[in-house]
């Protein structure tokens, strides 16, 4: 057996037969230092293994296999992602005469499945009944340029006054959006002319 022994604390972790002491921190918890040792007959008998932070994190890191590391990096990457676009941006130009819809929880974050695939989700909520409801978006570059207007991001007939409606879109863009532009109608025959909108969104990302 052998060991990594702390020189100020005298707390000790006896390292397994495929463990290299190379891997571990040499920063013991207490402050001291951890020295590699094949014996511990000088340590005194009622201090414990002691394993610091780090280093039982990456004891448990080592155990885990190539799938459960895989997923476990996949979910920070879309974590760290989903903070990028969907925590970091400035709502401007909101624009909603009357007070006919309000839409709250709107955000936008990686799908995963490509790096230009992204998922728009909302929450739409009528102040009054509608015999119809349509959802388009228009999404931009930061040059401006117009990646996508989707026609029908979402719709419903007879939307109910109070009544939630949970939107949840995918987008598939050339490239990372910087703003977005949310716009909702009454009417099929309004699509076509956006000043027709009953509320306006503009999602700018910083």
């Amino acid at each position: 057996m052998s060991y990594l022994v702390c020189n100020k604390c005298g707390n000790y972790y006896e390292l397994q037969d495929e463990e290299d002491p190379n891997d571990f921190t040499s920063e013991c918890e207490c402050g001291g230092k951890l020295q590699y040792s094949e014996t511990i007959n000088n340590v005194a008998p009622n201090l414990k293994n002691n394993e610091n932070t780090a280093n039982r994190l990456l004891r448990r890191w080592k155990e885990q296999g190539i799938g459960t590391k895989a997923l476990l990096i996949s979910l920070v990457s879309i974590t760290a992602l989903f903070v990028f676009l969907g925590g970091a941006y400035l709502v401007s130009g909101n624009s909603n005469p009357g007070n006919l819809i309000s839409i709250s929880n709107d955000g936008i974050m990686y799908d995963g499945e490509s790096n230009t695939s992204f998922i728009f989700t909302a929450e739409l909520t009528p102040s009054k009944n509608f015999n119809y409801l349509q959802m388009i978006t228009i999404w931009y570059d930061s040059s401006g340029k117009v990646l996508k207007r989707d026609p029908i991001t979402w719709n419903i007939n007879a939307a109910q006054s109070g009544q939630t409606y949970t939107i949840n879109s995918k987008e598939y863009l050339d490239s990372d959006p910087s703003k977005v532009i949310i716009l909702v109608f009454d009417s099929r025959s309004a699509i076509s002319d956006d000043s027709k909108a009953i509320y306006k969104k503009t999602i700018t990302f910083t």
